[in-house]
């Protein structure tokens, strides 16, 4: 029985995986139907229980209490999610202003609707639908919002939709009191016994913690490297406003992406966006803009929208990377990328998006000559204070995120020529004293991201990596100062994961525009879910550095090597299950939100994958593989692409509810 969990564990994985790409391309009933849906789907889920109970029994008496009760809370949790498919109940309630529904058992009638908005903008800030319920003669009133369900007598009603003329509503109604009771026990069953294993003095955990530091983690070296080039842009010849006017106009507050802003932080984004820089010429972002909205015939043949396909520069006849608004249109006036969309859509993929980027490119332009991109603030509005603006105008003035991974990618190069040239004992001082300061700095461009915008920045892939940047180079200063009179191989290492993770907020598909928040995201336990998934995938990146310099250098000295794996395995513990936590934080932020903890989302699918094939090194008794440094390091780094393709694969090619982070 024991043998047929590891290649069951396996199968699961695999179909799961398999899953996510059926509903992909065949949409999500399919994958539900065929899959998730499927009586031989929940067999393979029951097989897998029932041999992890019969090998609990046999091992009992060699396994300590904390691993016993963490093996048996996902057996409760799988049971519960076994109820809920069984007795559960659903159903969309559809009521009027002043009408009423009694399929409930207690009365339920809609007052009134109404979308709020944030102050000064037309972005929906949530949903509510205000309702009066009945029961055995007793009435109540009750605002029903997102994140803010009616609970009574087992019944579960969320916020789901609107009718067009606001004077109807849906409400989802869900009944599912066993199944949610026994799933939150074993989610609170996982949290005691995570803590457990990680505090229980004789346990595998407190083990390897109390090797490293009896043995005092040295320096090694890594190197990597990194180019960087950048085009030569003509400097443009038409009028243009003066600097003073466009320092004065830069201040003045508009309403953009459903916040009330600077007009630098719309210049920033257009310019950005059309040119692919911050600046443009020799203009600033805000003097660029305003200048093209004055004049804009004099810009009219100015090459300043990028294009980044080459195939497309050519089919345009257009030399160099960007092109001029007046490349785009024949001498009759008509739009050539009309024609070129019509001729590549539905044929050619490639061809389409880059013809689709062009044209936003195009159609911000056009917006903005036409009045209708700058929008004043309307009269009455609540204005952000003058803290607020200047500290937006602080957060806008430089790319903070690109010169910190300059810095972060330099001072782990130094500490590596230090290591390698024997003048660390030396250099150790100033060196940890400039990783300190990397961490102030990092810290405060996080802090003042949040001040700006009100709400802790984790709600898309530009805030989520620079919270990972924050992780790793946070324990690169821990690191630090347990190596007080040395730079220590996982200070460099930790520093590494945050340059990588700045460098990846840096790129053009990581939009580091600040938007409000959704209504579904305005909850603290998104706060809890993401930060706590992100801290596990900064330390699945640091394991995955330290196994693949292992790799490098297990045959060049052989004390490092047994400190990286030992380290390794160290951080197995809690990265993964940081990430269980991070799971089930989610599932119940997600009933909260939309009625269900669990609904095979992609996103929710490979983070089950990717908890799987991270806890099954922890079995090294079971699957004796693990036991050989060079099998563990190898699987390390290979388990790593889960979480590439939960994190990247998912957002940007299977999509889903989550595609959005």
């Amino acid at each position: 029985m024991k043998r047929l969990i590891i290649p069951t564990t396996i199968l699961i994985i695999a179909v799961l995986a398999i899953a996510t790409v059926v509903e992909r391309i065949y949409g999500s009933d399919t994958a539900y139907e065929t899959i998730y849906s499927a009586v031989w789907f929940k067999i393979l889920w029951g097989v897998l229980s029932f041999c992890g109970i019969y090998t609990l029994y046999k091992v009992r008496n060699r396994l300590r209490v904390s691993v016993i009760l963490l093996h048996a809370a996902f057996l409760v949790i799988l049971a519960g999610a076994l109820v809920t498919s069984l007795t559960a109940t659903e159903q969309l309630l559809h009521l009027r202003q002043g009408g009423s529904n009694s399929e409930l058992p207690f009365k339920l009638t809609l007052k009134s609707f109404e979308i709020k908005t944030y102050p000064g903008t037309d972005r929906p800030q949530d949903y509510v639908s205000h309702v009066t319920y009945t029961d055995d003669g007793e009435t109540a009133n009750y605002d029903i919002s997102m994140n803010h369900i009616l609970n009574h007598r087992g019944y579960r009603i969320y916020q789901t939709s609107y009718d067009d003329d606001m004077r109807g509503t849906f409400l989802t109604v869900r009944h599912d009191p066993w199944g949610i009771t026994l799933t939150y026990t074993g989610y609170l069953l996982l949290l005691v016994s995570m803590l457990w294993v990680l505090a229980d003095k004789s346990g595998t955990f407190r083990r390897l913690l109390r090797e490293c530091m009896a043995k005092g983690i040295m320096s090694v070296a890594l190197l990597a490297t990194l180019t960087h080039t950048a085009e030569a842009q003509t400097t443009p010849s038409p009028r243009a406003i003066s600097e003073e006017k466009a320092a004065t106009l830069a201040r003045k507050q508009v309403v953009y992406n459903g916040r009330i802003v600077p007009i630098r932080t719309l210049a920033l984004d257009f310019c950005q966006k059309v040119t692919g820089k911050r600046n443009f010429g020799g203009l600033s972002a805000e003097r660029f803009m305003l200048s093209l909205m004055l004049y804009p015939d004099d810009w009219r043949n100015v090459r300043m929208i990028k294009i980044e396909d080459a195939e497309l520069r050519t089919i345009l006849g257009i030399e160099g990377k960007h092109g001029a608004l007046a490349d785009f249109f024949t001498t009759n006036g008509e739009y050539r990328l009309r024609e070129l969309y019509a001729r590549h859509k539905a044929t050619d993929d490639k061809m389409e998006n880059a013809i689709l980027k062009v044209d936003e490119r195009c159609s911000l332009i056009v917006t903005l000559i036409n009045g209708q991109l700058v929008t004043a603030v309307p009269h009455g509005a609540e204005r952000p204070s003058e803290a607020l603006v200047n500290a937006e105008l602080v957060y806008d003035y430089a790319p903070w995120s690109l010169i910190l991974f300059i810095f972060t990618f330099l001072l782990s190069v130094t500490m590596l020529a230090a290591v390698i040239s024997g003048k660390m004992t030396k250099l150790h001082l100033t060196l940890n004293v400039l990783v300190a300061l990397d961490a102030i700095a990092l810290c405060s461009l996080y802090c003042l991201r949040w001040i700006i915008q009100q709400h802790i920045p984790l709600s898309n892939g530009y805030e989520t990596m620079l919270f990972i940047a924050l992780t790793a180079i946070i324990m690169a200063e821990i690191f630090a100062l347990w190596h007080i009179h040395k730079v220590g191989l996982f200070t460099v290492l930790s520093l590494l994961v945050a340059a990588f993770a700045l460098l990846v907020s840096h790129l053009s598909f990581m939009s580091p525009e600040m938007t409000p928040l959704m209504p579904v995201l305005q909850s603290p336990l998104l706060t809890l879910h993401v930060s706590v998934v992100m801290v596990a995938y900064a330390l699945f990146a640091l394991m995955t550095l330290i196994s693949a310099t292992a790799i490098i250098l297990c045959r060049y000295s052989t004390e490092h090597y047994e400190h990286m794996t030992l380290v390794c395995r160290l951080l197995l513990y809690p990265a993964t299950f940081l990430l269980g936590i991070g799971i089930f934080l989610g599932a119940v932020w997600a009933n909260v939100s939309w009625g269900t903890y669990w609904s095979w989302d992609p996103k929710e699918t490979w983070a089950l994958i990717t908890f799987m094939v991270y806890a099954a090194p922890m079995h090294k008794t079971s699957i004796g593989k693990f036991n050989s440094p060079k099998f563990y390091h190898i699987y390390i780094v290979g388990a790593f692409l889960t979480v590439l393709i939960t994190y990247f694969g998912v957002n940007y090619l299977l999509g889903g509810m989550h595609s959005y982070a």
